[in-house]
């Protein structure tokens, strides 16, 4: 069951399958997932409990890495936005590590093409294409880093209220 608290009021009770439907349907709300129950009044009082707050803090979590991977990695240098999904990391990855075998046995490769995250090919010469794709790589890796010690602090925080007022904007 899905309980809709605000100022840790329940406003409303829903089973879990209609959680996509009514998330959009309270402002300033908080979302817990409960056992089901029969006891449960609307208007009343719910103590969250440490669990409770660790799954809103990692699900806020998870949303705000999911918006950065969303917008892509950015150069300035290139002007060319890359995709950061799973697959283009993946093609990525491949594209790099054949430039690198390709310069280790001395293949001349005189120009990559490198799709943008709409879908527009770019052409970059062989150095300009591993620093864009090594770029790359560094940031999507910084971006994991980050989002594994914040993991790490949420989920070793035991105070409920230390964990209440963790910002994962600034932990």
């Amino acid at each position: 069951m899905i309980l809709v608290l605000k100022e840790n009021i329940i406003q409303a009770a829903h089973e879990d399958r209609q959680y996509d439907d009514i998330i959009n349907k309270y402002d300033n709300c908080i979302f817990i997932k409960v056992p089901n129950s029969s006891d449960i009044e609307i208007g009343s009082t719910y103590e969250m409990k440490v669990e409770d707050i660790r799954t809103l803090k990692l699900k806020q979590l998870s949303d705000d890495f999911n918006n950065l991977v969303s917008q892509g990695y950015y150069s300035a240098d290139f002007n060319i936005t890359l995709a950061l999904r799973l697959e283009d990391i993946n093609i990525f990855s491949a594209l790099i590590n054949m430039l690198n075998l390709a310069t280790r046995r001395g293949f001349s490769i005189p120009s990559v093409e490198v799709a943008d995250i709409n879908g527009t090919s770019f052409n970059f010469d062989t150095d300009n294409a591993e620093l864009l794709l090594l770029a790359y790589g560094v940031y999507y890796r910084s971006l994991w880093a980050e989002n594994i010690r914040k993991t790490n602090i949420i989920n070793s925080e035991t105070d409920p209220v230390k964990l209440m007022d963790l910002d994962i904007n600034t932990i």
